[in-house]
C-alpha cells in the first residue's frame, strides 16, 4: 500500500493488530522514512496495535557523494528507531 500522508497512514493502521513498516517504496513520495518510522510508531501506540515491525535498508547512496559521506545515516536511523521504541 503507498502510503504519503499522516491521513493515510493512520487509517491503514487503525483496525490492525500488526503491522509492518518498510522504508521504503522508491515509487511514492516519503517526505522523510525516520519521521515516517517515527510517526507509525505514534499512531500504533495510539491505537494499541500489539505488534510493530520495521524493515529498514541502508540507503548509503543518498548519502555518499565524491568526498566520502556527507552525513551520519546509521546514527539518524538508529535515532528514530529507539524514538519509535
Amino acid at each position: 500500500m503507498n502510503i504519503n500522508s499522516n491521513l493515510l497512514l493512520e487509517q491503514a493502521i487503525k483496525n490492525s493488530n500488526t503491522v509492518v513498516h518498510f522504508t521504503h517504496d522508491y515509487f511514492s513520495f516519503v517526505v522523510e522514512k525516520n519521521e515516517q518510522l517515527k510517526k507509525t510508531a505514534e499512531i500504533c501506540k495510539a491505537y494499541d496495535v500489539e505488534k510493530l515491525v520495521s524493515v529498514n535498508p541502508v540507503e548509503f547512496v543518498n548519502y555518499y557523494n565524491s568526498n566520502g559521506f556527507t552525513d551520519d545515516p546509521l546514527n539518524d536511523e538508529t535515532n528514530a528507531q529507539d524514538t519509535a521504541m
